[in-house]
């Protein structure tokens, strides 16, 4: 008998990322939690992997906290411009569900 998670199941028991992405033209700021990368992929067509936020890290740990006015004078092409309007946090934080009553 086999136990344990089922190799690239989908685990909707927790949420693990909280990203924020900023909107560069309008200066508003968009945060929600998500199951994984991929979960964010799916809602908003894009393709973002694991190496994004390990460069976004890298560049944390070298610059320290950066602004939207440092993504804007970054040069064009580096990695700060083309994800720094992202933001990625790991969490852990269980899904509530709601519980709906069907009335017959």
């Amino acid at each position: 008998m086999v136990q344990g998670r089922v190799a690239g199941g989908k685990n909707d028991n927790y949420f693990k990322w909280q990203i924020t992405v900023h909107d560069k033209e309008t200066d508003n700021k968009h945060t929600a939690k998500y199951f994984s990368l991929r979960h964010f992929n799916e809602i908003h067509d894009t393709h973002y992997t694991t190496d994004t936020v390990q460069k976004l890290k890298k560049i944390k740990e070298k610059m320290g906290a950066y602004t939207m006015d440092d993504v804007s004078k970054a040069t064009k092409g580096s990695v700060l411009a083309k994800f720094g309007h992202l933001e990625f946090e790991k969490i852990r934080e269980p899904v509530k569900y709601e519980r709906v009553m069907v009335c017959s």
